[in-house]
């Protein structure tokens, strides 16, 4: 989390004891196509260029780079249809609903780590085609979102106990193969030091 998230955050007190936070954790998240349809592929430019990814020679015959540029206020519109922002604030909290989503909204902008002067700005050219280098640009947008409202702790949820026990075993069977590879590793410098005549 940024200095100036964290400044912000306490400047508001806790923004998650003011919104319904189960409402965001059963929202379902639109996959990066569906940015390709309206209403949403209004809400930000794209532009093509030559790219140093891969493709050999169609890179300097085809702009297959994609740069995906948003603004703030599209940003605001875009992210007011993505996510459930209507009855945000839970019933219980004596809070202004239009001031949460907006204090909601620019720390979303305020701390996206594609932030550039001219706006949000996502390139991606690890593809040979341009549909695809959009589609990788659509995602990191959605997920550099999802993110943004991890860091606010508005996606937190309770860790179930399988998957408990599921990162506990991952965890063992990590530290046994990371000790094994040790041993072998001892053992072969062992060898390197044995006079063999």
């Amino acid at each position: 989390m940024s200095m100036f998230l964290s400044v912000f955050v306490r400047r508001l007190g806790n923004l998650a004891q003011y919104v319904n936070k189960r409402k965001l954790l059963d929202h379902g998240w639109i996959k990066a196509d569906k940015l390709l349809e309206p209403p949403f592929s209004k809400f930000y430019k794209v532009s093509f260029s030559r790219s140093s990814g891969p493709g050999g020679q169609k890179v300097n015959k085809t702009s297959s780079k994609v740069t995906l540029t948003v603004d703030q206020n599209h940003f605001y519109q875009g992210v007011k249809l993505l996510l459930p922002l209507d009855e945000l604030v839970n019933p219980s909290s004596a809070v202004d609903e239009k001031q949460v989503r907006n204090q909601l909204l620019s720390l979303l902008w305020a701390n996206n780590r594609y932030l550039k002067s001219q706006g949000l700005v996502i390139q991606s050219d690890v593809y040979r085609s341009q549909s695809e280098n959009l589609k990788e640009c659509l995602d990191r947008f959605l997920g550099e979102l999802q993110n943004g409202l991890k860091c606010l702790g508005l996606l937190d949820k309770e860790t179930s106990e399988e998957d408990k026990q599921k990162w506990e075993k991952r965890h063992l069977l990590n530290r046994e193969r990371r000790l094994a590879e040790k041993k072998k590793h001892s053992e072969k410098k062992k060898l390197r030091k044995q006079a063999f005549w």
